[in-house]
């Protein structure tokens, strides 16, 4: 982190309030902020090293960077492991934006038009994980999983089906 984010964790306004609104703060703090596909691999290692500790800003400047139309970030990010990283992330449930920002990952993801993405997606379990979310209260969360749901969909028939038959229809409608 640079000095001037490091103040602004310390300062006290981050010492109000429960840890969820502290990490939802930096959500909002980062996803400010400008980031460039040269700084992927540092953000990627903030993950694969000894301590996997949330980084947000990590989060924010992946999901940020995969918004680009590059598609050779999203081969990057694949082959770096993210998807399972983002997984397990969502399943410790931090806070509604901390798992909006891994929805937008997986849904940025899902966007590749390389149908090995999107098998990998759906090996390691994706789609359960966006219909869960689907059941969420959080508006953005749900739409975050219909998109992604709908980009998985019209990969293969068989993705198409196991979303209709796991009952996704009628919870996005």
């Amino acid at each position: 982190l640079q000095s001037s984010q490091m103040e602004i964790i310390e300062s006290n306004e981050f010492e109000k309030g429960s840890p969820i609104d502290k990490l939802n703060e930096l959500v909002r703090f980062y996803s400010k902020e400008k980031f460039l596909p040269e700084q992927l691999p540092d953000f990627i290692s903030t993950f694969n090293g000894e301590q996997r500790d949330l980084s947000v800003k990590s989060l924010v400047g992946i999901r940020k960077i995969l918004c680009s139309p590059n598609k050779e970030i999203i081969q990057y990010v694949m082959d770096n492991g993210i998807v399972p990283i983002v997984i397990s992330i969502l399943h410790q449930d931090f806070s509604p934006l901390i798992n909006q920002e891994c929805l937008w990952i997986i849904l940025n993801l899902s966007t590749s038009d390389n149908p090995q993405h999107a098998a990998t997606l759906i090996e390691k379990g994706i789609p359960d994980i966006l219909l869960s979310s689907l059941e969420l209260k959080d508006v953005n969360i749900q739409k975050q999983a219909i998109w992604a749901i709908s980009n998985l969909s019209v990969e293969s028939a068989n993705t198409r089906d196991y979303f209709i038959n796991k009952g996704a229809l009628p919870r996005i409608i």
